[in-house]
This record gives C-alpha cells, sequence and structure tokens, in this order.
C-alpha cells in the first residue's frame, strides 16, 4: 500500500489527512490500470494508478483534458484531481451498477438507446478534444511495440493486415468530420446510476469517427440486429 498512500499524499485533497481515517477499497472492472475506492468519513473518491507502461501509448495531457470536459458536460464523473505525468487521477466516487454483462443489454431493451443517447451527448460536445484518435496510426504503434518486444510477429497478423489495408482506403476516400468521441466504450465503462448513466475512462478519447464509438460498442456488448437498430 505504500504507493498508494504516497500517491494520495500528492493529492491536495489528502494531504493532511492521517492515514489511519483513510478506508481503502480495491476497484475491480480495470483492464490497465489500478484503482481503490477512498473513504474518508461520509465523502468517497475514486483514485486510479496508471498501469507500468501505460506512458508509451497513453497521452496523459490529453485524457486530462478530454476527461474534464466530459466532465463538466455532466457525462463524466467530476475529476477532482490529474497529474499528467504519472497519470495518478481521483475522481468523484458515485454508486452505480457497471452496464458490463450480457443480461444488462438483454432484459433491458431501452439500455442501447440510453447509452447511444449518452453517446450523442459526447460528440455534440462545443470543445474539441485534445488529441486525435486514429485507429490504423494506433495498430501500427502497438506493432512497433511489439517489435520491441517479440520480433517475429504471427502470419495471422499479416492476413488481417491486409484486411484492414483495404478499410483503410475505403474509409479516406469519403471521410467525415471529426468529432469529440470516447473511443472505448465498452460496457465496463458506461455506469448506471439510475438516473443518468455516466461514461468513465477516457484514457483513449479523441476527435474521430463517431461511428467508431456505435461500432465499438455493439461489438463489446455483442448487440445483435435489433439492439443495432435501437441505437
Amino acid at each position: 500500500m505504500e504507493r498508494v498512500y504516497a500517491a494520495l499524499a500528492r493529492v491536495p485533497l489528502f494531504r493532511n489527512v492521517p492515514q489511519e481515517v483513510i478506508k481503502l477499497e480495491p476497484l475491480s472492472g480495470s483492464l490497465t490500470n489500478v484503482c481503490y475506492k477512498v473513504t474518508i468519513g461520509r465523502a468517497a473518491y475514486v483514485l486510479r494508478l496508471a498501469g507500468e507502461g501505460t506512458s508509451d501509448y497513453i497521452d496523459r495531457a490529453a485524457e486530462k483534458h478530454n476527461a474534464r470536459v466530459a466532465a463538466a458536460a455532466g457525462i463524466n464523473v467530476e475529476v477532482i484531481y490529474f497529474d499528467a505525468e504519472n497519470g495518478t487521477m481521483v475522481t468523484q466516487f458515485v454508486e452505480g451498477i457497471s452496464m458490463n454483462g450480457g443480461q444488462v443489454w438483454s432484459r433491458d431493451m431501452g439500455a442501447p438507446i440510453r447509452a447511444a443517447l449518452l453517446l450523442k451527448r459526447v460528440h455534440r460536445l462545443r470543445k474539441v478534444f485534445a488529441s486525435r484518435f486514429d485507429v490504423f496510426a494506433e495498430i501500427e504503434d502497438y506493432v512497433e511495440l511489439l517489435r520491441g518486444w517479440r520480433p517475429a510477429l504471427p502470419q495471422e497478423y499479416y492476413e488481417v493486415g491486409q484486411k484492414a489495408r483495404a478499410v483503410r482506403r475505403a474509409l479516406e476516400a469519403s471521410p467525415v468530420p471529426l468529432v469529440p468521441c470516447h473511443n472505448d466504450p465498452w460496457p465496463g465503462n458506461l455506469l448506471d446510476a439510475g438516473a443518468r448513466i455516466y461514461l468513465i475512462d477516457w484514457e483513449y478519447s479523441g476527435m474521430n469517427d463517431p461511428m467508431w464509438d456505435l461500432g465499438d460498442l455493439s461489438v463489446e456488448a455483442g448487440f445483435g440486429p435489433e439492439q443495432d437498430r435501437l441505437m
């Protein structure tokens, strides 16, 4: 827990709070980082510590800007503290239910509509995001990282890469206006707080084709034709 308490000591809100009055609870669900619920009296927060190596492919300064723009619009939870140098972030803790799970979408046919309306609010944000999300450039960056670890890539990569290049040419031939996008709206990043849904984790956010968000959610949530139609 030394790393956790050291991170809390750098946050102005917690700097002078004795450790013995701080309650820490690990939070599951993050694929990249380490998160804790921090409770002090009746106040609760979330501390996010960046995962090892994430600085190689995540622009924390852009995330900080984009996350705060989304929070100001009521789409993201409130961002209380963000250190762009190391990725440490403190946000408001919101009681809610993660929408990660097939039953959420199958038992509530209104859920795809609510999620789509939330994404529409993202796409209509008036402030430009401080980054551009280009999936093909992202793939190339990941490949370079992989080559540093394992020079020989599997044959399947080259087969998929050939298909991806054809998709890239088709998209570049018919470009669309770029808008603010989340770019990682898998169900685990959707938090149903009852009266509203929050979209959290803005690490990959940036200007992009809005259809990316819809397609990503559809694939990650396992939507069928009817759920896609509702979106």
